[in-house]
């Protein structure tokens, strides 16, 4: 539509001899196109309707043109993926772990780990107040933990 708008706007001012382009920027691109001249020169834009975007997989519509996946692939692939990527990390984790070269243990794992349970000591030394007590914790607070999901409980902490 804006190179139609912008081509009706110039016949209405041919008199005023300026042309603007602000909707198509052509003269921006012109310029720009003739300050480099080996610079390749921009296709012109096709007059063929644009196809539909459509999944790369079983070619159902998505959704946007940001999407390659109808929601279902998106789904699966997400779920093969995300196995082979956990697979993969098991492999190395278990080659590092051969090596004795694990990541969790020992050097940076263990200087954190210990500083943050010196953090959570510190934190109960300094706790002022009633001590709460743990019946009730498993009488009224752990029966509702169990319904809720656990992506739930992981963002709320």
């Amino acid at each position: 539509m804006a190179p139609h708008v912008e081509r009706t706007a110039h016949i209405l001012t041919a008199d005023r001899g300026d042309t603007v382009t602000p909707l198509t920027r052509a003269n921006h691109k012109t310029a720009w196109d003739n300050r480099n001249r080996s610079r390749r020169a921009r296709p012109a834009p096709s007059s063929a309707p644009a196809l539909p975007d459509s999944c790369r997989d079983c070619g159902a519509p998505v959704p946007t043109r940001r999407h390659r996946y109808c929601e279902s692939c998106r789904q699966s692939r997400w779920q093969t993926n995300g196995n082979r990527g956990r697979q993969n990390a098991a492999a190395v984790l278990a080659r590092l772990r051969a090596e004795q070269r694990d990541p969790g243990h020992g050097g940076r794992a263990a200087q954190l780990r210990g500083s943050k349970n010196a953090a959570h000591q510190a934190a109960v030394a300094a706790w002022v107040g009633e001590r709460p007590d743990p019946s009730v914790f498993s009488s009224e607070i752990l029966p509702g933990l169990r319904e809720m999901p656990i992506a739930s409980i992981a963002a709320a902490t």
